[in-house]
């Protein structure tokens, strides 16, 4: 029986380390993929466009 949101144990052969071995390639290939977002994220900062408030990407959908 589990309490809250807990899900069931998950029975693995695999070690602690090689779990988190698998987690971190994983992540690395994460931060791969992001790495190319990283230029724009850095330009709308330099630009004081971030953060942007919902108030905000409101008006611009609604054009006013």
């Amino acid at each position: 029986m589990t309490t809250g949101n807990c899900p069931e144990p998950i029975e693995t052969s695999l070690s602690d380390r090689a779990i988190l071995l698998h987690i971190l390639t994983h992540v690395e290939k994460l931060d791969a993929e992001l790495e190319e977002f990283r230029p724009l994220l850095t330009m709308l900062r330099g630009n004081g466009m971030l953060p942007v408030s919902v108030r905000g990407i409101r008006k611009t959908r609604r054009g006013t």
